[in-house]
């Protein structure tokens, strides 16, 4: 518990030195830091391992009109480095820090991509999901953007991309293809659908406890 305790102390105090300078806030009293931006959140976690003391460290872009109630790791999901086994507090704390600092730099990408919803658009239809995307909320992420600046064909298509995966009647896949319907009922009325898109992000940062966001212009 001692042990665990230290492991604790040293990833929050490197998200702390690290991470909040870029305006991450860690979750509660997790292994979990988010940055707003908005319409979407920066997550770096600091993953424990189920086999060994340490950590690994994912980085990832969730949007904010995705999947309710859970984090998800929606976009650029990756590790950066490798695992930080707990053997002693002083290589561990350096060995967090690198990964700390790794993350960094992996946020600052994204953040150069995503820098408002034309940019997001163009960039999420540019990754168009293929036959390997099975999920299909490549696509749904793809239309709600697309939608948001007024590109209604190819948002109708990305959310035909995505009823054509919806074959199983999983629960987050009957929560997505609800809000594709509500969506798809009014592309081309740009205030309905701002309206709807706005609907489901302020339900996600109540969620997180995020302050009031508005879409935009």
């Amino acid at each position: 518990m001692a042990q665990l305790n230290e492991q604790a102390r040293i990833i929050a105090a490197a998200g702390k030195s690290v991470l909040a300078a870029l305006g991450f806030n860690r979750k509660g009293a997790s292994r979990v830091w988010l940055a707003d931006h908005g319409f979407w959140l920066d997550v770096v976690e600091f993953q424990p391992s189920g086999f060994s003391k340490g950590s690994y460290c994912n980085v990832a872009v969730h949007w904010l009109w995705g999947m309710t109630p859970a984090l998800t790791f929606d976009y650029g999901f990756h590790r950066v480095g490798a695992f930080a086994k707990f053997n002693d507090a002083d290589t561990f704390r350096q060995n967090v820090a690198a990964m700390a600092r790794a993350a960094a730099q992996s946020v600052e990408r994204h953040r150069a991509i995503f820098v408002s919803l034309p940019a997001t658009a163009e960039h999420l239809v540019g990754r168009e999901p293929t036959e390997t995307d099975l999920g299909g909320w490549d696509a749904f992420h793809a239309g709600v953007a697309c939608g948001l600046i007024q590109n209604d064909g190819t948002a109708r298509r990305m959310f035909d991309r995505m009823s054509a995966s919806d074959d199983r009647n999983l629960d987050w896949v009957k929560e997505r293809r609800s809000k594709a319907e509500r969506l798809v009922a009014v592309l081309g009325d740009r205030t309905a659908f701002r309206r709807e898109v706005q609907t489901l992000l302020d339900a996600q940062r109540n969620l997180f406890e995020l302050v009031p966001f508005a879409l935009p212009e």
